[in-house]
């Protein structure tokens, strides 16, 4: 007995030559030793998802039909997908590191306002003088140096965000997903039955390649990845907003502004409660 083993993704048909020959022994297999097998899919599209044609438009039927297909995606681009999850996290990170630089920018513009003559801690780290045990020296020619760090590490992290854009564009994640649909089209509408061709003819189904293939793509497949990268920023912004109103002098005062004005607007009221002490 030969075993069969189910593959549960969808493929195009397949093709194989086989050819008898003697391995060891005197024997004579004829004229008639080679042969073709053709594999063929006994699985819908996608994923063998089983739907029947009147419940297409059930809302959990076509969120399933979605999450099959980015599954069968998933199957083909297994690489490419985790690499654009990778770089779809770069642009958020690049944008808090902005945003550390331009207000440690800030922090030392305001030192440099500040008067030096009396030493402190926080201008430690930009103020120095010539003598160790005399940071009060010259605040200009201390800051200048500090402001073209700070610059070259901001243009740094734009290279970096733009580097990365350029290679999310280089996987083609989204020609390549088209470039495949298309294909598994194609293949079907090779095994068209005749009844089948008589509802589907080879115009409609080429229009069908052209347009519709695409824009399933777009809708589903690369949203994805819009979805992972809009998430992660929403994970670091609001982080990012809470360290800010935690470490500021009113912390609580901004924390409330910040994450209770939205729960305020939902409630109908926008007149924040009484900060006198009780």
């Amino acid at each position: 007995e030969i075993e069969i083993i189910d593959n549960p993704y969808w493929n195009v048909e397949g093709m194989m030559d086989i050819e008898l020959s003697v391995f060891k022994g005197k024997a004579d297999v004829g004229d008639l030793n080679c042969a073709t097998i053709v594999v063929l899919n006994d699985d819908t599209f996608p994923m063998n998802i089983q739907i029947k044609p009147e419940e297409r438009l059930f809302l959990k039927n076509q969120f399933k039909m979605v999450y099959a297909f980015i599954e069968h995606n998933y199957h083909i681009l297994k690489t490419e997908f985790w690499w654009c999850c990778a770089y779809k996290l770069v642009p958020a990170l690049c944008w808090l590191v902005g945003n550390i630089l331009m207000l440690d920018t800030l922090k030392i513009m305001e030192l440099c306002q500040k008067d030096t003559s009396t030493p402190s801690k926080d201008t430690w780290s930009y103020v120095k003088g010539d003598d160790d045990d005399d940071p009060s020296g010259d605040c200009i020619a201390g800051s200048i140096m500090w402001v073209w760090i700070l610059a070259i590490c901001y243009i740094i992290n734009h290279g970096i965000a733009f580097t990365v854009d350029c290679s999310i564009g280089d996987l083609k994640l989204g020609g390549k997903a088209t470039r495949t649909l298309r294909t598994d089209i194609f293949a079907v509408m090779l095994q068209f039955t005749p009844e089948s061709n008589s509802k589907f003819d080879t115009g409609k189904v080429m229009k069908i390649m052209e347009n519709q293939t695409e824009a399933a793509v777009k809708l589903t497949w690369l949203n994805v990845f819009t979805l992972v990268e809009k998430v992660f920023t929403f994970f670091v912004v609001s982080s990012y907003v809470i360290y800010l109103g935690a470490s500021s002098e009113n912390g609580g005062f901004v924390l409330y502004f910040l994450l209770g004005s939205p729960v305020r607007r939902l409630g109908g009221s926008d007149t924040p409660p009484s900060l006198s002490p009780s």
